[in-house]
């Protein structure tokens, strides 16, 4: 097995888990940045009990969160924690801004500005990441218009992890209405 193929093992557990917290989040209306960031910090033992309160066909996760793998479920968990360690910084910053509702909404939008600085790079990364990424699913479920208009400009692309959905809608985004300026 590659190095690759042994990150993307962790990287697919964490993302099972984060999927699994977040569907229990939201069902039972704990969707704050601190109750986020508070729900993944607690143990693995707590994660688990929540999730197996979840229907059968959303416990996934649990898979992830073996006992008998304790070694593999703390890599699991420390790499998710590591990949959403921004929210620790958005504690009591929440509002009811939504990137999907923004982009299907009809007409003349504001302006979104995501600027990721220096110093807080390494940390937001997979937030800015995730927002792109957002937006780009949202965009390319829209239905087609030729009378659209989304601009997305993008600068730095490169300090963002790579997103298949950005390479789809510079496929097939022009019928959505989108377009895409990139610089570096």
């Amino acid at each position: 097995v590659t190095d690759d193929a042994k990150n993307a093992i962790f990287y697919n557990g964490a993302s099972e888990i984060f999927k699994g917290g977040i569907l229990y989040l939201a069902r039972n209306g704990k969707t704050t940045n601190s109750e986020l960031w508070d729900f993944f910090a607690q143990s693995a033992d707590k994660i688990e009990a929540a999730i197996k309160t979840l229907p059968a066909d959303e416990q996934e996760a649990l898979k992830f969160l073996s006992k008998d793998g304790a070694e593999m479920t703390a890599s699991f968990l420390a790499t998710l924690q590591d990949r959403i360690q921004f929210f620790k910084y958005l504690k009591g910053l929440d509002g009811d801004f939504s990137f999907k509702k923004w982009a299907q909404t009809e007409g003349i939008k504001e302006n979104i500005f995501l600027l990721n600085i220096e110093e807080y790079s390494r940390i937001f990364k997979p937030l800015m990441t995730m927002a792109l990424d957002l937006l780009c699913r949202t965009v390319l479920s829209l239905p087609d218009d030729g009378e659209r208009r989304i601009f997305f400009i993008l600068d730095e692309i490169g300090t963002l992890d790579k997103m298949d959905s950005l390479l789809q809608l510079e496929t097939v985004g022009r019928s959505k209405g989108a377009s895409i300026i990139c610089a570096n």
